[in-house]
């Protein structure tokens, strides 16, 4: 990096401490070159803490941070395209692992990653949700746009999806184009519900026994029972059998390009390369 440009984003970056300023920063130097410290002291040893090591309470009861301003910087000065152009974004959580912390306030039991199979192991700890400039190729590292705590009391998805319409009403105004990138536990219901009202696509993940219905049909005159709700899609269906006209795919029978009723026929618009054609 530019060593102009980071002194820019440097002087950015502390124009959005509100209060204890001074303490924050020097705070921020500290974290970033002792990655290994386990306490306020060891840290205030860093040759980049100016402070003594009672300054660093200072700047976590006293300090004060303007998240909106600070999301402006790291749009600003991240590496994005021209106008125009789309821009990939991501969402996703991380777990921050506090055993020790027993006077952090709003600690849960979070999942530890990396463990056997069925093995259910939990940590007291918070929940991060991360959206970030994910890069063009593969290796390159991503850029940090914006990070919210995940309280108790939310979900995962209500915060990332109030973030994604921070974050892409500032990439808008770039005139750039957002593209979501998301994992399977963004596809749900809420949160897609939530991202209607944010100009961005979104390429998400499902999982592998997610099943797709149709409106059930209209119950006809005489028909006895409530009309099924017609499969339409299954992740992991396996095709059973054919017909002249049907699919039969895991539990369910579905109309082939020959039996579509929309009328569009082999250039329905639900065209699929397995022979499912919309009802």
């Amino acid at each position: 990096m530019n060593g102009n440009t980071l002194n820019e984003f440097r002087h950015a970056s502390y124009g959005c401490f509100k209060q204890a300023g001074d303490a924050l920063f020097n705070t921020m130097d500290a974290l970033s070159s002792e990655p290994a410290a386990h306490s306020f002291p060891e840290l205030s040893l860093s040759p980049l803490f100016q402070r003594k090591w009672a300054s660093l309470y200072q700047a976590f009861e006293d300090g004060k941070i303007d998240a909106q301003r600070l999301r402006q910087v790291f749009v600003q000065f991240a590496p994005l395209p021209s106008a125009g152009q789309y821009v990939f974004v991501g969402i996703d959580t991380s777990n921050l692992y506090r055993p020790d912390a027993k006077t952090g306030a709003d600690r849960t039991l979070v999942p530890v990653a990396n463990m056997p199979d069925k093995a259910h192991v939990v940590c007291p700890g918070w929940v991060m949700s991360h959206v970030v400039l994910l890069p063009k190729e593969a290796g390159q590292g991503t850029f940090v746009l914006d990070i919210e705590r995940v309280a108790s009391s939310e979900l995962a998805t209500h915060v990332a999806a109030s973030q994604l319409k921070a974050v892409v009403d500032l990439l808008g105004k770039r005139g750039l184009r957002p593209v979501i990138i998301g994992d399977r536990w963004y596809a749900c219901a809420p949160f897609l519900a939530a991202m209607s009202e944010v100009s961005a696509s979104c390429l998400l993940r499902v999982k592998s026994n997610r099943v797709w219905y149709r409106r059930a049909p209209v119950r006809q005159p005489g028909q006895r029972g409530a009309s099924r709700h017609p499969m339409a899609h299954a992740c992991n269906a396996v095709i059973l059998a054919r017909t002249a006209n049907r699919i039969r795919v895991g539990r369910g029978w579905m109309p082939t390009a020959s039996a579509c009723k929309c009328g569009a026929g082999t250039s329905c618009i639900c065209a699929r390369p397995d022979g499912l054609r919309c009802r």
